[in-house]
């Protein structure tokens, strides 16, 4: 397809209620989300890496597990970083769950008898199940240790957080084909118990799709820690300026991107990495207590202090009053040009 006929039809997808991401489709990164696409499009969080031992820019498409791509941004995707591959972001936000067998699980699909809606360049299939209304996890058979809800060898269940490369794009692989099975597997027809290997299996259990889990137990009030004080009459800007906007950019993008950024700013304003440490508690009274995936998972000193650690191996930039100062000198420069 040419880049109009691969925007239509990724516009055709996202009006039809599935949520897209474009993936790479060469090279070790086939597959992946597409690099330049993202962070292009503004999609990404800087992280330090200790491989390149410098802050690099990470692409990031949690966004799209709740929300649909803008069409600004498709088009970006397409005519200007020459996307042409796309995959479905499974899950609550596109209706659909994805099972994926590799070739090792093709006699499981045949006993099971029906017919993919996707075939894969590895010999593969990709059967899609309609969303039950509750979180459905994203996981393989080796992340299950009861041996009774494992998923058979080769079965990979692709839900709520995960996400599968649509047809018609292409890897060097070859194509992902669409069959003419169009119509969403019903969950009532995954059977409860399957035989494989001699071992019996609780199939629709271990798919998520038998019931809703058990909810979570709620979690006691978490108490609101004040900001420190470092010192009175203290010169540098407002620290509860820094941590709002922190937990503003944690609530939207992630904890680590929040921290690693409310670090990044007490380095340029003249504060010590102790006294970023020491905003530990504060900061993690305010933000979430789940991960970006919506799990609950408490935001660790560990994780913090090691953003912490990364935004200050950097040189400092300019504090903010400097900063201020140079961005009203340009604006009169500027003025005075006009």
């Amino acid at each position: 397809m040419n880049a109009q006929q691969t925007y239509e039809y990724a516009r055709a997808l996202v009006a039809a209620g599935v949520s897209v991401i474009p993936v790479e489709t060469a090279g070790e990164r086939a597959k992946k989300p597409h690099y330049k696409a993202l962070v292009g499009t503004g999609f990404f969080e800087e992280k330090f890496s200790k491989r390149a031992d410098r802050v690099v820019k990470v692409p990031r498409w949690e966004s799209f597990q709740k929300e649909h791509v803008r069409d600004a941004d498709l088009r970006a995707w397409v005519f200007r970083f020459g996307v042409r591959g796309f995959a479905m972001v499974t899950g609550e936000v596109s209706g659909l769950v994805a099972l994926d067998f590799d070739p090792a699980s093709l006699d499981v699909l045949a006993r099971l008898g029906w017919t993919p809606h996707v075939r894969t360049p590895s010999g593969g299939a990709h059967v899609y199940v309609r969303h039950p209304g509750w979180r459905v996890k994203t996981l393989t058979g080796s992340s299950v240790k009861d041996a009774r809800f494992r998923l058979p060898e080769g079965l990979d269940v692709r839900g709520d957080g995960g996400y599968v490369v649509l047809p018609p794009t292409e890897t060097e692989k070859g194509a992902y084909i669409r069959t003419g099975e169009r119509k969403p597997l019903d969950r009532e027809l995954i059977p409860e118990l399957l035989q494989v290997g001699g071992k019996a299996i609780y199939l629709k259990a271990a798919v998520g799709l038998m019931h809703a889990p058990a909810p979570e137990a709620q979690a006691a009030p978490r108490q609101i820690v004040p900001v420190p004080v470092f010192a009175e009459h203290d010169p540098r800007p407002y620290l509860g300026t820094m941590v709002d906007k922190a937990v503003g950019l944690a609530w939207e993008r992630g904890r680590n991107e929040g921290g690693f950024w409310l670090a990044r700013q007490m380095r340029d304003n003249g504060y010590s990495q102790d006294e970023t440490l020491a905003l530990y508690e504060a900061y993690v009274s305010l933000v979430p207590d789940t991960d970006t995936h919506g799990h609950r998972d408490p935001y660790t000193y560990d994780e913090y202090s090691t953003s912490v650690a990364s935004a200050f191996r950097r040189a400092a930039r300019n504090p903010w009053d400097e900063r201020e100062n140079t961005k009203e000198a340009r604006r009169k420069a500027q003025g005075a040009a006009l």
